[in-house]
């Protein structure tokens, strides 16, 4: 699987896999995985290295939950 390269492929990560949790984690950072994994976190540093030990380089997606994607890695 590829990094979303749309808008849109970007919002459907989203919706699928970080949407359920705004309930719980709203504000908190969020790095998705390619398969669907979810860090999460309060600093956005911390969640982007955790990121990079666990899912590897270019591999996942970097996100502000309840808010747009913060960018992708």
């Amino acid at each position: 699987m590829k990094l979303p390269k749309t808008n849109e492929e970007t919002e459907a990560l989203y919706e699928r896999y970080v949407r359920p949790l705004e309930s719980q984690h709203w504000d908190k950072f969020a790095a998705v995985s390619l398969d669907g994994r979810v860090l999460l976190g309060e600093e956005e540093l911390t969640v982007f290295q955790e990121a990079l030990r666990n899912f590897g380089n270019s591999n996942f997606v970097m996100m502000r939950v309840g808010l747009k994607a913060v960018g992708k890695v």
